[in-house]
């Protein structure tokens, strides 16, 4: 099944300033973002994809949205999570009940993906702690190519406006 994106907002975002803020994002982070996902940055500015649902323990969720740039700049500075982000991960999506999507960034697990129930309590404490990530995939790519639908179309059903039909695209992933 091919993968289709539609902006978050009105419309696409300029490639140029896409770009030059994905930059200062790895200003931000002191490193590069991994491949794919970077690129996925640069050409789509975030988005939401369909196919959308994905398996996290033995329930199915619906990424309803892979963050832009600016919203995962905004989600670093600690006003939305506070303390509770895990260390050496990037949010990078979110399903519509408070599961978060991230991106590793320590080395030994740099570009997997994992989903974490959403909490401001400090991250490291009893009730915030590594027993909380669910791996999803070993990099953007292999998440990404999981998403999948209901026979009964469930996800096309969650995904589908008649703005996001006007403006979706092809989604392709660049190595």
């Amino acid at each position: 099944m091919p993968w289709i994106i539609a902006p978050n907002d009105a419309d696409w975002a300029s490639p140029e300033e896409t770009k030059a803020e994905v930059l200062r994002l790895e200003e931000t982070l002191g490193g590069r973002l991994t491949e794919p996902f970077r690129s996925f940055l640069e050409t789509y500015n975030g988005g939401a994809v369909y196919p959308l649902i994905f398996r996290c323990g033995e329930n199915e969720y619906y990424l309803d949205r892979l963050y832009s740039v600016e919203w995962i700049q905004h989600l670093l500075q600690g006003t939305v999570f506070g303390c509770g982000l895990p260390t050496g991960f990037l949010p990078i999506g979110q399903d519509p009940g408070g599961l978060e999507i991230l991106l590793c960034l320590e080395a030994n697990r740099s570009g997997q993906i994992f989903a974490w129930p959403m909490t401001s309590e400090p991250w490291g404490g009893p009730t915030n702690s590594e027993e909380r990530l669910v791996k999803l995939g070993s990099c953007f790519r292999t998440f990404v190519q999981s998403l999948y639908d209901t026979e009964a179309s469930e996800g096309w059903e969650h995904w589908y406006t008649h703005r996001r039909r006007d403006l979706q695209r092809p989604l392709t992933l660049v190595c």
